[in-house]
């Protein structure tokens, strides 16, 4: 499909206005009713990040659930914006409120699909920087899992910027 590499562009610009404006006036009904185009759309939202767009994202994407079922994916993006407006709010008592619905999030999506590391990684970090004793028991329990997924890739062939910075940030942990 056209419309994928339409999105892929806005998204490789970081064009999010324009994005959402793309989505907003020039699909029709059945294009955004497309899994990917709403995942996409909620993504928007959650990197323009302007007031009130973190809460919209996690509307849309709480409404992909109700739609869709359930993916790791859609667990993915939720926790990407609560991390967001845990670290928005990280010097007030929202913070932790917010960082526990990321982890959640992403231990929901984690577990729905094990072989996704992204979901995997930020459910590990996001661990580490709760920094309770559970957490760190948690975090130790998924390392390995993470650990086995990420050695089924070959490195000698991969491209793939984001499975190379995940197997380096589980290195650091």
């Amino acid at each position: 499909y056209l419309i994928f590499e339409i999105i892929k562009s806005f998204q490789n610009l970081k064009s999010w206005n324009e994005l959402i404006q793309f989505i907003d006036t020039k699909l029709d009904s059945k294009v955004k009713n497309l899994l990917y185009v709403k995942q996409q759309y909620a993504l928007a939202y959650n990197k323009r990040a302007n007031e009130g767009d973190l809460e919209t994202s996690i509307e849309l994407l709480f409404s992909i659930l109700r739609e869709h079922g359930y993916s790791s994916e859609t667990y993915g993006l939720i926790g990407s914006a609560y991390k967001r407006l845990a670290l928005r709010n990280f010097s007030n008592s929202c913070y932790a409120t917010h960082l526990d619905r990321a982890i959640l999030n992403y231990k929901a999506g984690f577990e729905f699909d094990s072989r996704d590391f992204y979901t995997g990684i930020n459910l590990a970090t996001l661990l580490l920087l709760k920094g309770t004793e559970q957490s760190l028991a948690d975090m130790n329990k998924i390392i390995p899992v993470l650990k086995y997924n990420i050695e089924l890739n070959d490195f000698d062939i991969t491209n793939d910027y984001w499975l190379l910075a995940t197997a380096y940030e589980l290195y650091i942990l």
